[in-house]
């Protein structure tokens, strides 16, 4: 059956609004995507071994720049941060809060004095720290990796609520290794 002149118009229309529909409907797609990681979340790969094991050299991470906004980090949450000199991105976990008495003594972290619990480190930390308080929009981070510490130097240990860039909230990739931090 040959189809009426009306018909093979309509049917050729009809194809033309199908690819447009497509078309528009990826492009909105895209644009949502585009804005979710420029406003959400900044990617880094890890190209340390400073947070081994959670986070081993060369695993994606999306880190979540939103989280922050609506509360502040808490103990344990690892971060991403500016760093002071030179643009780059680090990781850490916070230690100590705002207010906080934090030392390092054989190996082991105290807050005001307490013996604080870790079950995400595997290995000592090999140097001491003397006690130093954290200032008022402050936080104490250090790497999961202790052993990999070289100095215990404040300045490079203690980081400005203006230089945090988010939490890690996501690992992407490697696919095998695919987690989401809480």
């Amino acid at each position: 059956m040959e189809l009426s002149p009306r018909a093979a118009r309509n049917r050729g229309e009809y194809k033309r609004l199908s690819i447009y529909t497509i078309a528009a409907s990826i492009l909105a797609a895209a644009c949502i995507v585009a804005l979710i990681f420029t406003v959400w979340f900044t990617a880094v790969i890890i190209d340390d071994r400073g947070m081994e094991p959670t986070l081993e050299r060369g695993d994606a991470v999306l880190c979540d720049k939103l989280a922050l906004t609506f509360s502040s980090p808490k103990r344990g949450d690892m971060l991403c941060y500016r760093a002071v000199y030179g643009g780059g991105v680090y990781m850490g976990r916070v230690v100590g809060l705002a207010g906080e008495e934090v030392a390092i003594k054989g190996g082991r972290v105290y807050i005001n004095g307490c013996l604080l619990r870790e079950d995400y480190i595997t290995e000592a930390c090999p140097v001491d720290m003397e006690s130093i308080t954290v200032g008022e929009g402050m936080f104490l981070l250090l790497p999961d990796a202790r052993s990999s510490m070289q100095s215990t130097a404040s300045e490079e240990l203690i980081i400005s609520a203006e230089r945090i860039i988010g939490r890690v909230a996501v690992r992407v990739a490697p696919i095998s290794r695919v987690a989401v931090f809480e």
